[in-house]
């Protein structure tokens, strides 16, 4: 209520778990061509991003999974 925006909180758990992962895609490119090239950090975010366990844990409503 700060902004006069009302924010249902379910709605924040939908959108913030793919957010952050696409943030780690990002990361992890930035991170990975520091270390080696141009070329590995492009070849570590397609690996992140396909991965099925990282998958089945970024997609929008997965927090309603926890027990």
């Amino acid at each position: 209520r700060w902004f006069h925006i009302t924010i249902d909180i379910r709605n924040v758990c939908v959108f913030l778990a793919p957010l952050f992962s696409s943030f780690t895609v990002i990361v992890t490119y930035l991170l990975t061509k520091e270390l080696r090239n141009t070329s590995a950090g492009l070849v570590a975010a397609c690996l992140i991003s396909i991965v099925p366990g990282y998958i089945s844990r970024s997609v929008a409503g997965s927090y309603d999974n926890e027990g």
